[in-house]
């Protein structure tokens, strides 16, 4: 099985080497200090496209905004329903560790 990549970029890595010079360092500025990186080691993150939970206050939003008032009822259930469907995979993490089943293949 192949090992998963964490570090992920959220901008794409092969548009910052643009910015490298001859020697594959280029310059970042951060808290009004000057230093050299690189295209792999900036703009990244550690698992940036995991899906995470959506919390009580996120469902609230996304029903506030773009659900509630936008079409007709029958749509509104419709994408109440794509809400339900995307927090079902964590239902079905937390019954599997309630019942002791834990694994790096369902954590992610």
């Amino acid at each position: 099985m192949e090992a998963k990549k964490r570090r992920q970029h959220y901008v794409w890595r092969y548009y910052l080497t643009a910015w490298e010079n001859e020697n594959g360092k280029l310059y970042c500025l951060r808290n009004n200090k000057i230093f050299p990186s690189s295209a792999r080691d900036v703009a990244n993150i550690r698992n940036f496209y995991r899906l995470n939970e959506l919390s009580p206050f996120d469902i609230k939003l996304i029903k506030t905004v773009f659900i509630d008032n936008y079409g007709p009822p029958e749509i509104q259930e419709v994408n109440k329903d794509w809400i339900m469907q995307f927090n079902r995979i964590f239902i079905i993490r937390r019954a599997l560790e309630k019942r002791g089943i834990a694994s790096e293949e369902v954590n992610g």
